[in-house]
């Protein structure tokens, strides 16, 4: 007499309900070669499959073991163990169900930590090359690299996560079931890469500085505003585009119709908001860079020459003045309050028609010159003094009138246009922080109540 085996009774049942060894695998989340070792007794099936096995023949678990059905008739009270065995089978095997789901859910997200920890390398590494390695460039395609390997890492983390669903599954709980740990494990996906985009985004304003690397304030500043526009972008082009396009692949379960109408509220008010945020924040950041661009000149009232000799003899004086400070600062003060050292070239004479004499090794002073518009020919030149700063007239030739402005009030003015361009980026991050809690609570006030 043939032996009874696990293995052959499960290819006798297969054969019986019709199934491959293929479409038995795929209800088991096994491959159809491990259901062809188990009909050939190489090795049986793990103990958390018996009770799932049994219950898609629709037998006991006392019955699978055996490898024959029970055919044994008898009292009621026999039909009533029976029946109690059943039910113990059944729930048995919806435990072992749900450890199912729970282990492979677990796994997955375990996984996902590695696509969350790569864009947090990426984004030290990125903080390391600007601020320490000043490559501000180089800073941002590791981040990108790192970010983009994270996106790879959790797309293949998320396809092999997902179970695939039986449209004729007997089991409507089961199905459910499935339905929802896939929409979980898409649920999950799409919040890393919401993640992804918020480190990339960060990282986006050291992207123009390839060989100077941005101030750690600064990247801060900048670096939360791109993250935030870039988040309420993301989220409307997920919510208005990719959500609808999952659905209707089928990647995603569709809303019920209380839960549809509440949506079709909420995309309404998310779209009205973002608009008007996002309008806000490009004038914003437009009066920004506008700001940053303009001269300083535009803001500083300089002091016009209309002749080279006054301008020559205003630099001259200009330059004396620093020179003794300089002087008087290196102790070459007597004690009656005379300058000692009197090397100063005399024979300038500002105004006459003699040339005058600079003799930079005689008397300390530094000279620039005054180019034609050619900048071939040298048409006079000026003591040269650090803090003033010249500009000549670029449509005469002869380079007049000529405007002089104080460095010092040039360094005020460029710091209060920088003051008011760094305002303007910190309206911009208010006005997305403002969008973003206006959203918040027209959500809460949408879906639960």
């Amino acid at each position: 007499m043939e032996k009874k085996t696990i293995g052959k009774f499960i290819a006798v049942l297969r054969k019986a309900h019709g199934m491959t060894q293929k479409e038995l695998g795929d209800r088991l989340y096994v491959s159809d070669k491990t259901v062809s070792r188990w009909e050939r007794d190489e090795c049986t099936p793990e103990l958390a499959l018996i009770p799932v096995i049994a219950e898609i023949f629709g037998i006991t678990t006392d019955e699978l073991l055996r490898g024959e059905r029970n055919t044994t008739t008898g009292e009621g009270t026999v039909s009533e163990a029976a029946a109690e065995t059943v039910a113990y089978q059944k729930k048995k095997s919806d435990k072992q169900w749900k450890s199912l789901l729970h282990r492979r859910m677990t796994t997955y997200k375990n996984l996902t930590y590695l696509s969350v920890g790569l864009p947090i390398v990426g984004l030290l590494g990125a903080a390391i090359a600007n601020l320490a390695l000043t490559r501000g460039l180089v800073g941002f395609c590791i981040a990108a690299a790192f970010v983009l390997a994270s996106v790879i890492c959790q797309l293949c983390f998320a396809s092999n996560a997902k179970m695939p669903v039986d449209e004729d599954e007997e089991d409507t709980a089961r199905t459910d079931d499935l339905i929802t740990f896939n929409d979980r494990v898409l649920g999950t996906a799409v919040k890393v890469m919401f993640f992804d985009l918020s480190v990339l985004s960060f990282c986006m304003p050291i992207m123009r500085y390839s060989h100077f690397g941005l101030g750690f304030g600064s990247w801060l500043l900048e670096g939360t505003v791109f993250l935030l526009l870039a988040l309420v972008l993301g989220w409307a082009v997920y919510a208005f585009a990719i959500r609808p396009t999952l659905i209707k692949g089928g990647s995603l379960s569709p809303d019920s119709e209380d839960t549809v109408t509440r949506r079709r509220a909420w995309y309404r008010t998310l779209r009205k908001h973002v608009i008007a945020g996002t309008a806000i924040a490009v004038v914003l950041c437009v009066l920004s860079a506008v700001a940053i661009e303009l001269p300083g000149q535009f803001f500083v009232k300089p002091l016009v020459f209309e002749d080279k000799e006054s301008f020559q003899k205003f630099m001259w004086d200009e330059a004396l003045k620093t020179r003794e400070d300089e002087a008087r600062e290196e102790g070459y003060w007597d004690e009656d309050g005379f300058y000692v050292n009197v090397e100063i070239a005399t024979e300038l004479v500002i105004g006459s028609n003699k040339q005058p004499s600079y003799s930079p090794d005689k008397d300390g002073i530094k000279y620039a010159e005054c180019r034609s518009l050619s900048g071939d020919k040298v048409l006079f030149t000026y003591a040269y003094v650090p803090d003033y700063r010249v500009r000549f007239d670029i449509d005469n030739e002869d380079r007049m009138p000529v405007k002089v402005y104080k460095e010092e009030a040039l360094n005020t003015a460029y710091a209060v246009l920088e003051g008011v361009s760094v305002g303007l980026l910190t309206l911009v991050a208010a006005d997305a922080l403002v969008i973003i809690l206006l959203l918040v609570k027209q959500r809460k006030k949408i879906y639960y109540t």
